[in-house]
Order: C-alpha cells, then sequence, then structure tokens
C-alpha cells in the first residue's frame, strides 16, 4: 500500500519541513523561520537535558484542494504552549506569533481551526 496524504494515519506523516524560533536574553523570541526538516542539534549542557525543562508542540497542517494549508487548532496550541512555558518558569512565546506565516515563507497564513472547517 501506498502511503499518501489522504491515507496516512494521524501524525505519521511528517512534511519534509519545520518552523524554528530562537530566544535571546534582552531581545526576546526571533520571527519564525521556515527550513528542512533535520536534527535539532543540542549541546550536552542544555538544561532539558539536565533538568527536564523542555517544552515542545507539535502543530499540525492539512494540505487544501486548492493547495493552501490548514492548521489544526493553530491558538489552541499556542496557549497549551503559553501554559507549559508559563509552568516551567521559561520565556513564553506570544500566542499571536503562532498564527502568523514564518519570514522566510512564500504562504499566506492561516486562521482555520482544522480542514474544511472555519474558526
Amino acid at each position: 500500500m501506498t502511503l499518501t496524504p489522504a491515507r496516512a494515519p494521524f501524525g505519521e506523516l511528517l512534511t519534509p519541513h519545520m518552523v524554528t524560533a530562537r530566544w535571546q536574553q534582552g531581545a526576546g523570541w526571533s520571527r519564525p523561520h521556515l527550513e528542512p526538516f533535520a536534527d535539532l542539534p543540542m549541546s550536552p549542557a542544555m538544561v532539558g537535558l539536565h533538568y527536564g525543562q523542555v517544552v515542545f508542540e507539535g502543530l499540525k497542517g492539512y494540505r487544501r484542494p486548492g493547495g493552501g494549508v490548514d492548521l489544526f487548532r493553530p491558538l489552541d496550541h499556542a496557549a497549551r504552549l503559553r501554559r507549559s512555558a508559563e509552568r516551567l518558569a521559561m520565556p513564553v512565546l506570544p500566542e499571536a506569533r503562532c498564527s502568523r506565516t514564518p519570514s522566510n515563507s512564500s504562504s499566506p497564513p492561516t486562521r482555520r481551526a482544522c480542514p474544511g472547517n472555519p474558526d
């Protein structure tokens, strides 16, 4: 059986891209940047390896028949990411950032809650 987006089990077909943003003391969060999917380089001194202070959010998107992409509940994901960061006393990514297009993407942002259903 050939795996296609229409036949893929939920969460098992990954995009060849990822969005990253960097945080720096004094400057805060950078603009999100779209880049090829890759391993995440980590220092052995990373706080998450020593103290478990890591937050990750796996936002999902679905291709629309016309070629656009709908994000699955981006503002809910943003709120969950914010709450997790607050609990761990980490810098909070503003929720509005999660509904914007990365700085180097040519795709327009979307605020749809799920494929085919507007908010």
